[in-house]
């Protein structure tokens, strides 16, 4: 399942990567989450920066799906490749559960347009799962959507102080 968020917003590029880079962020992402999220590498790859978080949502799967893989929650790791040279930030999801019946990432990148920026997330939610599959697909497909909302509001607030 193809997933596409974009957002604007009034600051250029380099302030919008600086935003996204920054503690005040990683903070209110912290506080305003629905999971939770423990930052478990941090490393440099040249001018690329690397970040790798184990995300345990507070919410449990439903009953059908728990038994099908055998928890109550899904937990995730997601890796970022920040690459501010680019403009492009590469993401992926990683769900050991489900391990390779599961294919999840996508690429967001940042244009300067004539009101500041645009961030276009482009993603694919790919689950290989009978039965539940596309259900599941689904039901992630719209965690990530949220989660883009989420932290456009978040970004526009730390924008605004």
């Amino acid at each position: 399942m193809k997933v596409e968020v974009v957002h604007d917003f009034p600051c250029t590029p380099d302030e919008w990567f600086d935003v996204l880079e920054s503690d005040a962020l990683e903070e209110a992402i912290t506080e305003a989450a629905t999971s939770k999220r423990v930052l478990v590498e941090q490393r440099r790859e040249g001018d690329i920066l690397v970040r790798r978080w184990h995300i345990t949502p507070t919410r449990e799967l439903p009953a059908v799906a728990q038994k099908l893989i055998g928890a109550k929650n899904l937990d995730y790791f997601q890796t970022s490749r920040v690459d501010r040279a680019n403009r492009r930030v590469d993401w992926q999801i990683e769900v050991p559960v489900v391990g390779s019946r599961a294919a999840i990432g996508g690429v967001l990148e940042v244009e300067a347009i004539p009101t500041g920026c645009r961030r276009t997330m482009r993603g694919e939610v790919i689950i290989r799962v009978p039965v539940l599959g596309k259900r599941i697909e689904a039901s992630i497909a719209g965690d990530v959507e949220k989660t883009y909302t989420r932290s456009h509001r978040l970004i526009m607030w730390l924008l605004s102080a």
